[in-house]
């Protein structure tokens, strides 16, 4: 196991100028701190230094209040946020972990980080930011695009191109044109034209000339 707790005994509990008074700082304990033990170091040093005014209330104060997993996790986690907070530097130890007595060696890190946090500043702004009252505020969630409705969908359609005449009557036309020409593809004149070139062609009578006796 080594001997990572001590490191937390010196820190909390110096025999010159001890933060935590009580509860008394044991192996026994801190090679699995129960949570109870872990109330009574955060509640210990809030008291003699002042660290994180404001941050539990109600029931929180009362370890024997807080029975509820949940209820235990969120009470280690705020105190978690406001040391990683103050120190700049985030801080190994999960509150689910503690909890559950795993991972004893980042739980008595935490002490020792929570120890030198205490004497750096007393975490007020980090507080307020763990509590949401000074929290920038966060960006709404980017809405879906919409689908385009049915008519928006029919205005952005390409024109349909124009419809070609039936099968009919496309053979109709082509039948008329058939017959409008004659042998070898030329156009077949009209009955009107066909008269006009007749007259033209036969030849006028001449005048009878009278004969002198």
């Amino acid at each position: 196991m080594g001997d990572y707790w001590q490191a937390t005994c010196e820190i909390l509990q110096n025999p010159e100028d001890p933060i935590v008074e009580k509860p008394k700082l044991q192996e026994k304990y801190l090679v699995k701190p129960p949570f109870r033990y872990c109330h009574d170091i955060i509640s210990a040093v809030q008291k003699k230094t002042g660290f994180a005014p404001g941050l539990y209330s109600g029931d929180e104060l009362d370890a024997r209040a807080i029975q509820d997993k949940d209820a235990k996790v969120a009470y280690l986690q705020k105190i978690i946020s406001v040391v990683g907070m103050v120190l700049g530097q985030p801080v190994p130890a999960k509150p689910q972990k503690i909890v559950a007595g795993l991972e004893p060696e980042n739980t008595n890190l935490f002490f020792q980080m929570l120890g030198r946090a205490c004497l750096m500043d007393n975490g007020a702004q980090a507080v307020q930011q763990v509590l949401g009252d000074g929290a920038p505020a966060q960006a709404p969630p980017a809405r879906p695009a919409s689908r385009p409705s049915s008519q928006q969908q029919a205005e952005r359609a390409p024109p349909a191109a124009e419809a070609a005449p039936p099968e009919d009557t496309r053979s109709k036309e082509k039948k008329r044109e058939h017959r409008s020409k004659g042998h070898g593809g030329k156009e077949r004149p009209s009955s009107a034209s066909r008269h006009r070139s007749s007259s033209k062609a036969e030849p006028q009578p001449s005048p009878a000339v009278e004969v002198q006796p």
